[in-house]
């Protein structure tokens, strides 16, 4: 089994029915490719632009796989591609060869495209009480650092799960600022209803 292109020489001997034998050579040009590729940066917010970059030897053609969908077929050997959604990737790259020889080549590393989504929920919004909000956010791959509420009456509040009293029924609204150790940031905007009690 030859695993790598080049040429060969193969030595062979022929037997006959007497037992005589006879030995030739000949050269065998075995046909592929060789390379491999790097990429960078390997983590980073949503949206993340990688850098591909590929050293190859006798190929025809590219295609980048880029894990999220997108494939490229090329024949430049530096190419850029831009992540929009979060989650762990990795890429790989298939190289056709001149003589048509395909071959793949998997990534080495994972790329991994944080974020953070911002989301909460008031805990028993009730009239002429306090209310409790509960920090829902997902942050995909690094811890939550900063919170930042700002409500209706223009109080501002840096707590993970503030509490704020209020009056008469109706509708407030509240906004979550959240950003992550790696620097995501996101933010909503939300009407919360405070009811009156029981009838």
């Amino acid at each position: 089994v030859y695993t790598a292109p080049g040429l060969y020489v193969i030595t062979y001997m022929v037997t006959d029915r007497q037992g005589c034998k006879a030995y030739d050579t000949a050269t065998v040009r075995v046909l592929g490719y060789a390379g491999a590729f790097t990429y960078a940066p390997l983590e980073g917010c949503n949206p993340l632009t990688v850098n591909f970059d590929a050293t190859t030897l006798n190929v025809r053609s590219i295609t980048w796989d880029f894990n999220d969908g997108t494939t490229l077929k090329t024949t430049q050997s530096k190419v850029t591609h831009t992540y929009t959604h979060p989650g762990a990737y990795l890429p790989k790259l298939v190289v056709e060869g001149n003589g048509g020889c395909r071959a793949v080549s998997p990534g080495s590393d994972t790329i991994k495209v944080d974020a953070v989504e911002a989301n909460f929920i008031p805990d028993a919004p009730c009239q002429f009480s306090d209310v409790t909000f509960v920090d829902t956010s997902v942050s995909y791959f690094s811890e939550k650092k900063k919170w930042i509420w700002t409500f209706h009456d223009g109080d501002v509040v840096n707590k993970k799960s503030p509490t704020k009293y209020y009056g008469p029924p109706g509708t407030y609204t509240v906004k979550l600022y959240i950003e992550n150790m790696r620097g995501c940031v996101d933010s909503v905007t939300k009407e919360i209803t405070i009811y009156p009690p029981p009838a």
